[in-house]
């Protein structure tokens, strides 16, 4: 099975995506982690790359693509995790024989991945930060050493979440519209922790997360 793992801002696709091919026996690509070993490595792909980030630039498709192929190598079944970013970088992956049979997509609604964005809280009253999804406090919304009200996400943060959701929601459509007709798009929810997540992701598979 040859899968590619899509998530918006704020949903943890590291944890489900990891646990499902190591379970299913998948090689596994995840692009960011990929880029940093690269990078830190000074691997030829790495000083290749280089250039592109000391500059603020975005690391051409076809550079990343050469990553991704060189930790799947010749793998008859592989997941790749937050690439492709666009219908441009899904067509080298094609041309270089790499065609996912399922695009999976991890969804949450907008107003729960607004809370996972715009989680970090600081109370005015007494100063303790917390991210109120991660380590929520005993009372919702409210700190727990002082008992005052955590203040609401402010304006200015929660338009630039948003933003970022629909940037992800365009960029998403691209790579969903390429592949329509090619691949089939499964959509598993991201409510609750990583686990559950998990078991609802190899459940759309077929299969389980094995223990």
């Amino acid at each position: 099975m040859k899968i590619i793992v899509m998530a918006g801002p704020g949903i943890d696709a590291n944890t489900p995506a990891a646990q499902v091919a190591q379970a299913w026996g998948m090689a596994y690509v995840n692009l960011v982690e990929r880029l940093r070993e690269h990078h830190q490595a000074k691997t030829d792909l790495g000083l290749l790359m280089k250039p592109y980030l000391d500059a603020g630039m975005l690391v051409p498709g076809e550079l990343l693509v050469q990553m991704v192929i060189a930790g799947l190598g010749a793998a008859q079944s592989w997941m790749v995790k937050s690439f492709p970013h666009s219908r441009a970088h899904a067509q080298l992956l094609t041309d270089h024989g790499y065609l996912p049979d399922l695009l999976v997509e991890l969804c949450l609604d907008e107003a729960s991945q607004l809370d996972r964005m715009g989680g970090w809280r600081q109370c005015a009253k007494c100063g303790v930060k917390r991210h109120l999804f991660t380590h929520p406090p005993t009372r919702v919304g409210v700190c727990d050493p002082c008992g005052a009200p955590y203040p609401a996400l402010p304006d200015h943060l929660r338009s630039m979440c948003l933003e970022k959701i629909a940037d992800y929601r365009e960029r998403t459509d691209d790579v969903v519209g390429y592949y329509q007709g090619r691949s089939r798009l499964v959509r598993v929810s991201a409510q609750g922790g990583g686990e559950a997540t998990s078991a609802r992701f190899a459940a759309a598979l077929g299969g389980s997360v094995a223990p």
